[in-house]
């Protein structure tokens, strides 16, 4: 009985393991702190993607060395064009800000 949960247990952590995730990885590779505003359209907010927050605004300070790496999960699949589309419709803007630079996209539509 040992060996078949084993096996079960073993085929489903195959099984699971075959999926990648679909990431962001947002790194700081400056000295300096970095802050990083994702800006979500109005109507997005109730299927906000990004599930971290209900707010319109995220945040993410990158504090080199000690916060120069955050990773988001948006959980097993792959980034199909479909899937990039879906998430870049439901942003308003993009801001990257640090001491030295302000950057900011609005161009997500197509």
């Amino acid at each position: 009985m040992k060996i078949h949960f084993g096996l079960l247990l073993f085929g489903g952590f195959l099984i699971a393991g075959c999926n990648p995730l679909r990431r962001i990885d947002m790194k700081n590779t400056t000295g300096d702190s970095v802050q990083i505003i994702w800006t979500l359209n109005e109507d997005s907010l109730s299927n906000n993607p990004f599930m971290l927050s209900n707010s319109k605004e995220l945040k993410f300070t990158l504090q080199a060395p000690k916060t120069a790496r955050i990773n988001m999960s948006f959980g097993p699949g792959s980034w199909t064009p479909t899937e990039v589309q879906k998430l870049v419709n439901r942003l308003q803007s993009l801001e990257i800000i640090s001491a030295s630079q302000r950057i900011r996209s609005t161009r997500f539509r197509s």
